[in-house]
């Protein structure tokens, strides 16, 4: 599924102010997702109108948050460097998926960045560990 956004002039603008720069950040309320409701299908004649170097979003959100897409909420931001990221689910979410986490049980979990690359997204080195309470 190619998909270019409808108006790409306020896809750029929604990503706030950026830099390619490692050692700097980026405006932390910058959007880096598309609502597919956003978005046309790939055609040569709109492609052509997007300047090449264009930086878009690399997400496009589609579909519902039900099921187990559902079962979390949460989000991310990036600042002076660092990653911040919450998440939250039930303890137990009833999916064959899922591992319930016990109170007073530790879990330990991998993160997946995908950072403005289409392949070759990377992940944490080691897991990260959650820790619950009685």
């Amino acid at each position: 599924m190619i998909r270019l956004p409808k108006n790409w002039k306020k896809t750029q603008d929604d990503l706030g102010k950026f830099t390619l720069d490692p050692n700097k950040s980026d405006d932390e309320n910058g959007t880096w997702s598309i609502n597919i409701n956003d978005t046309d299908p790939y055609t040569k004649e709109a492609d052509a109108k997007i300047p090449v170097g264009t930086v878009m979003p690399g997400v496009i959100i589609s579909g519902n948050y039900e099921g187990d897409r559902g079962d979390l909420l949460g989000g991310s931001r990036w600042k002076d460097g660092y990653w911040t990221l919450e998440i939250a689910r039930k303890m137990k979410t009833g999916s064959k998926y899922d591992k319930d986490f016990v109170a007073g049980k530790d879990i330990y979990m991998w993160v997946a960045a995908f950072d403005h690359v289409q392949t070759r997204h990377t992940r944490h080195p080691r897991p990260v560990r959650v820790v619950t309470q009685q």
